[in-house]
């Protein structure tokens, strides 16, 4: 049975988790899961990401001063566009010393 099959009932909880700790990180972040477990399945999976990156856009802006979470809403004037983005960040504090 593949790993991503969500009809699958013979998974342990280490494996429900996993898969949804990778939907909820994917959520928070701004981004989507795609699942195919079948050749045809992965063909309209990969045209659907396909499509996805084809409509990206890059929004910047002057964060406000302070530190501590800042959420983020991002609306469009046509109700019928569907908008995915991260809900927010953390403004302030130290920056990591690795170069990351």
């Amino acid at each position: 049975m593949p790993i991503d099959d969500r009809s699958s009932t013979n998974r342990d909880d280490r494996s429900t988790v996993a898969t949804g700790s990778v939907e909820d990180l994917a959520n928070w972040t701004g981004g989507a899961c795609f699942y195919a477990t079948t050749p045809s399945e992965s063909s309209r999976v990969s045209r659907q990401v396909l499509d996805e990156l084809r409509n990206q856009y890059l929004i910047a802006f002057e964060p406000a001063t302070g530190s501590g979470w800042r959420p983020l809403e991002i609306r469009t004037r046509q109700k019928d566009y569907t908008v995915r983005a991260r809900s927010g960040y953390m403004a302030g504090g130290s920056r990591s010393t690795t170069g990351w």
